[in-house]
């Protein structure tokens, strides 16, 4: 074990920490390895710690680690072997991106998946962890995947429940879907550009509705959203023409940037406990009645930007 500088390499890794735990952080790595074992004690694998490491073949986290950082193993493009550990829980994104992993299995601690963590092309099998909360757009790439199926839809899940992400319809002209009760996630563009879909049934348990996931839904015209959503993202809804009954749950939800941006037939909503990005009901042309809770939060001047007849009611506590 070498030190230098704040830095400690043991075992072909390079960290920082400090006197209680020198390998808090891991930082990098020795020149042309091609096999890491994380020091157990290591927290956190920091943000492009061995992007583009194309030597690097086989990898194993320990449980110590929480938190992979953004681009942390970017483009090992012969990283084919990752041994991850209950105890992560936040993978950021594009951590793997391009990297040569086929198979894919995710500890239960993870909560967080970052866009783009996984886009491996020839990445065929993944197991989702049961207790993820969020995946970010592009997580994994669609090429042969093999997924679970549905009442016509294709989903990615875990052993003990394999409908957790709805990734797609089979049919991209459907008219109405139904989700299946134990899906938690609306994956990133699921039914983007399904122009002829008019309902779609959400169960209780969504907590996450993706990136563009209805986006340019032209005849979608309402939407049941269940009291425990805990996000709708970026451009979820947008352009979703037609769209004019919708209630957002009353409790913690985050409203992302341009999630209903050109829902020209909405007219009315609540935003009593929501915490809303800017344009996010940006060219809500028939807007006319916001009513904002005391514990929702408006981030940013534009929310309601091109929605000439809006009128917002504040309530106080």
């Amino acid at each position: 074990m070498n030190k230098n500088y704040g830095l400690t390499t043991c075992g072909g890794g390079i960290y920082r920490g400090d006197g209680e735990n020198p390998f808090f952080t891991l930082v990098g790595a020795e020149a042309k390895i091609t096999e890491l074992h994380i020091k157990d004690g290591c927290q956190r694998i920091e943000e492009k710690a061995l992007e583009e490491r194309e030597e690097l073949c086989r990898l194993s986290i320990p449980p110590s680690v929480k938190t992979i950082g953004f681009m942390a193993f970017y483009g090992c493009t012969s990283l084919s072997e990752v041994l991850f550990s209950e105890g992560l829980e936040y993978i950021s994104a594009c951590a793997f991106y391009d990297c040569a992993i086929k198979a894919l299995r995710l500890p239960n601690s993870v909560k967080y998946i970052g866009d783009d963590s996984f886009s491996i092309i020839g990445l065929n099998e993944v197991t989702l962890p049961c207790g993820v909360e969020y995946v970010g757009g592009g997580a994994f790439t669609h090429n042969d995947k093999k997924y679970n199926e549905y009442s016509g839809g294709y989903y990615l899940g875990s052993d003990s429940n394999p409908y957790l992400c709805l990734v797609r319809p089979k049919d991209i002209c459907v008219f109405e879907f139904t989700v299946h009760k134990d899906c938690k996630i609306i994956y990133s563009s699921a039914f983007k550009q399904c122009r002829n879909l008019e309902e779609i049934k959400l169960p209780n348990g969504v907590l996450h509705i993706g990136k563009g996931a209805f986006r340019e839904c032209e005849n979608l015209k309402a939407v049941y959203l269940p009291d425990g959503l805990r996000v709708i993202d970026e451009c979820a809804f947008a352009d979703c023409a037609k769209l004019s009954d919708i209630k957002i749950p009353r409790g913690k939800i985050t409203i992302e940037a341009a999630a209903f941006m050109g829902c020209s037939s909405l007219t009315e909503l609540e935003l009593m406990g929501a915490t809303v990005d800017d344009n996010a009901f940006d060219g809500c042309l028939s807007l006319e009645r916001v009513t904002v809770g005391p514990e929702a939060s408006l981030l940013g001047d534009d929310i309601f930007s091109d929605c000439p007849r809006v009128k917002i009611n504040r309530l106080i506590k």
